[in-house]
């Protein structure tokens, strides 16, 4: 860190992070529970596989939305600063979760799933926010501060889903105008408190319309299929999160039809799974990437998953979910932080926006795929969907070996003789 004035912005950066994903994950917990608890179905006369498939388009239409606008995003930040793009994302934002309270109060879908599709149009600001802590990182602190970056998610996910689970007891619209007031509290901290991170805006070329900006998501996709130095390590990237978004999104469903577990249960899980994540994340990943090189633990990380996503599939009692979502957790965040970091390294320092949109491009349409092919496979049976999802992991285990040399050699790692 260069100065006190950067390290203060990380913090604040970190808190804002916190906030962000306090109000993501506020609404985890919900969507399962409204479409197939039987207490609590808002449309009794649905069939498991139309269920099936509301679930799944609920889950893909944020992450669509989301792949289109991050490119938009990233490229705006890299042209007019982090700063005003935070703010214009976060008043979308709150009126995505706004319009959700109001779907569930009509009980209206469509208006939900417009809901969701506001609400990825915001979460665009991912790139953004990476950028920023990468503006405010050196080469030798930019894992470690992504660590940092993915512990404030992680207690953001573990804080919310436990208040959505208990504000749901009150009435499935209150966690949604909960989630509506955090962001307005971010909105004002990021406005009266946030200075500056991009000290090398580019200069805009063009005046685009944001239909035409938002077409740079498919280029992205494109482009990072043209970059031969870190090609497999994208294609790693996109089969790893379709593989999480294929088990984690969906292993709710397992768990209310084998133990009947209530949306506060749910809530709880998800609140233990996010806290060792961001534990994992903030303190752990920091002491082994000073003895582990990135790819390694990545890929050791993601071998370990296969394992443990393939346990949930046994016959086990109810408390064993502590027991694999530890260790799924845990592993999980060996991944995230250093995935980003790998392709932060790879990115011009006036380029992070943009190389960063297009890393989140790649994320985007994997959780926008997973929940759409995971609803069909969802309708066989709630177990399908963790088979999937340790084979894919299994998958990108096998394409980070492949991608293991070309990444080494370009950061010159000792590792390589």
């Amino acid at each position: 860190m260069s100065n006190k004035r950067d390290l203060f912005s990380l913090w604040f950066l970190l808190l804002v992070v916190f906030i962000d994903w306090l109000g993501l994950s506020l609404v985890y917990p919900l969507f399962s529970s409204i479409l197939f608890h039987s207490n609590a179905s808002f449309f009794p006369d649905c069939s498991h596989v139309m269920r099936s498939c509301m679930l799944g388009s609920l889950l893909a239409a944020m992450a669509i939305a989301q792949f289109f606008s991050g490119p938009v995003l990233g490229a705006l930040s890299d042209q007019k600063g982090r700063r005003p793009v935070l703010l214009v994302s976060l008043v979308i934002a709150m009126g995505g979760y706004l319009l959700a309270a109001f779907a569930i109060f009509l009980r209206s879908f469509t208006l939900l799933l417009c809901s969701r599709v506001v609400v990825g149009i915001a979460a665009g600001n991912a790139g953004v926010v990476s950028a920023a802590v990468a503006d405010l990182s050196d080469e030798k602190e930019k894992v470690k501060n992504f660590g940092l970056y993915g512990m404030a998610c992680g207690i953001g996910f573990a804080v919310g889903p436990f208040i959505g689970g208990q504000l749901s007891s009150m009435g499935y619209e209150y966690p949604f105008l909960f989630a509506a007031l955090v962001i307005f509290c971010n909105l004002l901290l990021i406005y009266f408190f946030f200075s500056e991170t991009c000290k090398l805006q580019k200069a805009s070329s063009a005046n685009h319309s944001f239909l035409q900006r938002a077409g740079e998501g498919w280029k992205n996709v494109k482009k990072a299929a043209g970059m031969p130095e870190i090609r497999l390590l994208f294609l790693a990237a996109f089969v790893f999160c379709f593989s999480w978004s294929f088990f984690y999104e969906f292993i709710p469903v397992t768990w209310i039809q084998d133990w009947g577990f209530a949306p506060e249960e749910i809530g709880y899980a998800y609140a233990y799974g996010a806290f060792i994540y961001a534990l994992a994340s903030g303190f752990v990943l920091r002491w082994l990437v000073s003895r582990i090189v990135p790819l390694t633990l990545v890929r050791i990380s993601l071998f370990a998953l296969v394992l443990c996503i393939l346990s949930t599939n046994l016959p086990l009692p109810p408390f064993s979910v502590w027991i694999y979502l530890t260790l799924i957790n845990f592993f999980v965040a060996m991944v995230f932080p250093n995935m980003a970091t790998l392709v932060s390294d790879f990115s011009a320092k006036d380029a992070q926006g943009e190389m960063l949109g297009i890393y989140q491009s790649v994320e985007a349409v994997a959780f926008a795929l997973s929940p759409l092919l995971a609803a069909p496979v969802l309708a066989c049976g709630s177990h399908f969907t963790a088979f999937v999802g340790a084979v894919t992991m299994f998958i990108a285990a096998l394409i980070v070996v492949r991608c293991r040399k070309i990444v080494l050699v370009k950061n010159k790692d000792p590792e390589i003789g």
